[in-house]
């Protein structure tokens, strides 16, 4: 007969050891403290907050202000993403709006998820200097471009088709998208930061929703 701490350590083995089991299974996946049993419920990770952003605060990461203005400089418009596009073995006519900004299941979601299957053509979504290519973390493959007030990032990107440095205009291919970083699926996180004033070298993030029509996406589950 097993004494009750027997009991319970055998009780502690039976939770934690599958646990374990999965979580070195999936090392891609951020593993901590509550993250695990969320991504047993299929509850979104806070993976992109964890450059350091959270809500629609900016804190530190890895992609600073560079400073690029064009003279005419615009803000973002539209979404990364032209239709059709194919979701698993669906076609759809417009992009799949997901997982959205601050979502109720994903409370620290700093931008948009368009789920799509990998290696769908990116678009740029405003004319700009693009200040980041490549890995960062979390984010996977990320580009960055920035002109003015505004950033727009997409990450989890396959690939991308531009260097830093190169200056793009709205509509011109700038990735194809992946699963890159904390990703659960193929998809592209569409982000939009905003600076205040020439001083502000760390912006907020923005809904990049306020930037694109209803009408130009269709309604998705979050984490589908």
């Amino acid at each position: 007969m097993l004494g009750l701490a027997g009991w319970m350590c055998s009780f502690c083995l039976l939770v934690f050891v599958p646990n374990l089991l999965v979580a070195n299974a999936i090392p891609q996946m951020p593993f901590g403290a509550g993250e695990l049993a969320q991504w047993q419920l299929d509850i979104p990770q806070a993976s992109d907050g964890a450059t350091g952003s959270s809500g629609v605060g900016a804190g530190a990461s890895r992609v600073g202000r560079a400073g690029y203005r064009s003279a005419d400089a615009q803000s973002p418009w539209g979404v990364p993403l032209r239709g059709p596009i194919q979701h698993w073995s669906n076609t759809h006519d417009k992009p799949l709006l997901g997982c959205q900004f601050q979502d109720a299941n994903y409370a620290d979601h700093v931008g948009v998820d368009l789920p799509v299957n990998a290696g769908t053509t990116v678009y740029a979504t405003m004319a700009g200097q693009v200040v980041w290519i490549g890995d960062n973390g979390a984010w996977g493959n990320l580009v960055v471009v920035e002109n003015g007030d505004y950033q727009t990032w997409f990450a989890h990107n396959e690939s991308t088709s531009v260097q830093v440095g190169d200056l793009v205009q709205p509509g011109q291919v700038i990735a194809s998208s992946g699963n890159t970083g904390n990703s659960t699926g193929p998809h592209v996180h569409y982000g939009i930061k905003q600076f205040q004033g020439d001083d502000d070298m760390t912006g907020t993030w923005i809904n990049p929703g306020l930037f694109f029509n209803a009408e130009d996406v269709i309604d998705w589950p979050c984490g589908d």
